[in-house]
């Protein structure tokens, strides 16, 4: 979920926001990346991780395979929206 807000987080950027450790953040990282859901292109000593493919498809992939996981994921996903559609209209 933060790789899609993000766009491209790197392993530092991730390991902050979600608590984790540098070796679970990369153990995680190597997975999805494995599964073809991430792609990591690297920029001078870091790699950054992006969404590969379609939101769309992953959010289906997970609402039917893992249900409660959905859930929570699109009440942050409607957060989300939410803070974006505030910010635009405070630049408005």
């Amino acid at each position: 979920m933060f790789i899609i807000e993000q766009k491209n987080p790197n392993q530092t950027d991730i390991a902050n926001r979600i608590r984790l450790s540098a070796p679970s953040i990369s153990w995680h990282v190597a997975r999805l990346t494995e599964l073809a859901i991430i792609t990591e292109s690297k920029e001078g000593k870091y790699k950054r991780y992006q969404l590969r493919g379609d939101p769309k498809h992953l959010a289906s992939l997970m609402k039917n395979y893992y249900p409660s996981l959905w859930d929570r994921w699109s009440n942050r996903l409607a957060e989300m929206f939410l803070s974006l559609s505030r910010e635009e209209e405070k630049e408005l």
